[in-house]
């Protein structure tokens, strides 16, 4: 510190008494922090500045390979299937329960139909064969009566139902028996033979009886031109093919369904006396229908004409 002698005493006194400053650049760094720490005690003192070696460090250890061995086992118990808690309800508590619970704006149900189940099956212990004997028993004596061939007949009877005289279709219609009537149907068929007799749609041979007699009543709509119900009309078949084939398109669809797509056919200038020439106007599954019945004629056919010769 220079010390001007020219001066006053007390500026004199003031630098003697007041610390010593040096040139922050000759102080370096950390000088600077101590400068800066005399000036202002009160603030944090700085930390002691770490020591750089030149020393290599120490290598770092390379880990255990994994093909020494497992490092640690555990032994578990085996899974064991846990069976659920059920908890056992008294009949009598739900009955408890059910009788003093109130229910809210429940209407009284209505009976709209009841379904109709045999007591017993006709044919119980008969295999196929043997249910296709029997059958072809009955139709043979029905066939004749009506003037239906027996053996279309047959192949209608086990499209229908596969000769099972208790078949009851789920289609939401109901249709019972060997050849699958509905009620209202087989009743008016019993209405027209005059039979008075209770009406089971299970009796194989009530049922192939107003069965075979529908389809004589078919045959003679396609016959010649008839008039139906609903107004429209049918035509007559060109020939006995087309009319078993108009028949049993009527049996499926119904005879005014038929009827239509005759006069579609007419229409569209094809021959509508011909099934062929109609049946693309009918639909798919009633076409698939006279197919399935017309191939089983004809295996039925067969079968009788091996068994006379």
């Amino acid at each position: 510190m220079k010390i001007d002698f020219n001066t006053t005493y007390r500026e004199l006194v003031r630098r003697v008494d007041s610390p010593e400053r040096r040139d922050p650049k000759e102080l370096g760094a950390a000088g600077f922090q101590t400068m800066l720490a005399s000036i202002a005690p009160n603030r944090s003192q700085p930390t002691e500045a770490l020591k750089v070696s030149n020393a290599e460090p120490a290598p770092i250890p390379a880990p255990p390979l994994l093909n020494e061995g497992p490092m640690a086992r555990f032994n578990f118990p085996p899974a064991q299937p846990l069976t659920p808690r059920s908890t056992q309800i008294l009949e009598d508590e739900v009955s408890e329960r059910m009788a003093n619970e109130v229910p809210e704006s429940v209407k009284t149900p209505t009976l709209v139909g009841v379904h109709r189940t045999p007591s017993q099956d006709p044919f119980a212990g008969l295999s196929h064969d043997e249910r296709v004997v029997e059958v072809k028993r009955i139709l043979s004596s029905m066939g004749e009566k009506h003037g239906i061939d027996p053996a279309l007949g047959l192949a209608v009877a086990s499209r229908e139902s596969g000769f099972n005289p208790n078949a009851v279709s789920n289609d939401g219609h109901n249709s019972k028996g060997l050849f699958q009537l509905l009620d209202s149907t087989g009743r008016e068929a019993m209405g027209k033979l005059g039979l008075k007799e209770s009406y089971n749609p299970f009796d194989p041979n009530l049922n192939a009886e107003l069965g075979i007699s529908h389809m004589r009543y078919l045959h003679d709509l396609f016959s010649t031109p008839s008039q139906l119900a609903n107004g429209s009309a049918t035509m007559a078949a060109a020939n006995i093919t087309s009319l078993e084939k108009l028949a049993l398109a009527a049996y499926n669809a119904g005879e005014g369904r038929v009827a239509a797509a005759q006069e579609r056919s007419r229409q569209q200038g094809s021959d509508p006396a011909a099934y062929e020439q109609v049946e693309r106007y009918l639909p798919e599954s009633t076409q698939k229908y006279v197919r399935d019945v017309y191939q089983m004629k004809a295996l039925f056919t067969d079968d009788e004409e091996e068994s006379e010769s």
